[in-house]
């Protein structure tokens, strides 16, 4: 309005290049039927001495659905991610449950659960107790939340990045909590060797310090958005950078650097940018950490 005192403008805030444009996307695990409505009836037959009744004989067959829809997903997409997400978590839910009601993690079941590396596909793996089944459903289930937290991050929805990287954080640490006490002591429930390297104690740790940095790095987007003072943008910024490296520092170790690069043949050279982009990413969060603390 005329005569009205001039305002200045308000502090413009800095646009940082987004860290997850080019998110760090992990592939899923494959795996082969497995009967387990089957073996589920037949377990209850020989418990009880008498037919399942029609509503459990229902349940063991949706669980057998169930089971073949998740493994028919072979890559992930923007449009599938989020459902996949949902329906592996409640699938590892069902499972935990019926774990809980049978001996030694169903192993009296006789299914054996076949799986395969998420990153060497060639590589399988099969036991006979659901809690194996739990952990690779698991993998796959952090694998969807990240995806869709790099889609929720493209259309600017950190917030949700945030929470879905959260969770797939967590889904490595339950992870990671469940094959601990199955390959320690001095008889183990699984052989410590007979892992895919996927979800050996070390890679499930960098997995999810690898999601907890891109969380981070989600919430420290959301706080610019926001206009957080730069003092507290650096803060997460640089807590995002810890994170990336500690991730990095395990990855790119003698014993997994070689694993998590794809093998080369005679036409194609080895492949190793999923470490390249993780060690971009922390430089990156450093820089801007370095940055915000400047204009602090």
């Amino acid at each position: 309005k005329c005569g009205a005192t001039a305002r200045a403008p308000p502090p413009r805030t800095r646009d940082f290049p987004p860290l997850m444009s080019a998110s760090i996307i992990l592939p899923l695990k494959g795996t082969k039927p497995a009967e387990l409505s089957n073996a589920l009836l037949s377990y209850y037959a020989d418990v009880t001495k008498s037919r399942p009744p029609e509503a459990a004989a229902a349940a063991a067959r949706t669980l057998d659905q169930v089971r073949e829809r998740l493994s028919s997903i072979k890559a992930l997409s923007d449009t599938t991610a989020d459902a996949a997400a949902t329906e592996l978590l409640a699938y590892e839910r069902q499972l935990a449950a019926l774990a809980r009601r049978l001996d030694n993690a169903g192993a009296a079941l006789n299914v054996r659960f076949i799986w395969r590396d998420a990153f060497r596909p060639k590589q399988k793996v099969e036991k006979g107790d659901l809690d194996w089944e739990r952990v690779c459903t698991l993998f796959n289930a952090a694998a969807a939340l990240g995806y869709a937290a790099s889609r929720a991050f493209r259309r600017g929805a950190q917030a949700d990045a945030f929470k879905q990287l959260q969770r797939a954080a967590g889904c490595f640490a339950a992870a990671h909590d469940m094959v601990r006490p199955a390959i320690w002591g001095l008889d183990p429930r699984w052989e410590p060797a007979s892992l895919s390297p996927d979800l050996g104690l070390e890679m499930l740790s960098a997995l999810r310090d690898l999601m907890l940095a891109q969380a981070q790095h989600a919430f420290h987007q959301k706080a610019v958005d926001e206009g957080t003072s730069p003092s507290v943008r650096a803060k997460l910024a640089e807590q995002a950078a810890l994170l990336f490296g500690a991730a990095l520092r395990t990855l790119d170790s003698q014993e997994l650097r070689d694993y998590v690069t794809e093998e080369g043949s005679l036409f194609k050279p080895a492949d190793d940018s999923w470490l390249r982009r993780l060690r971009a990413a922390e430089a990156r969060a450093r820089a801007i950490a370095q940055e915000e603390a400047a204009a602090a």
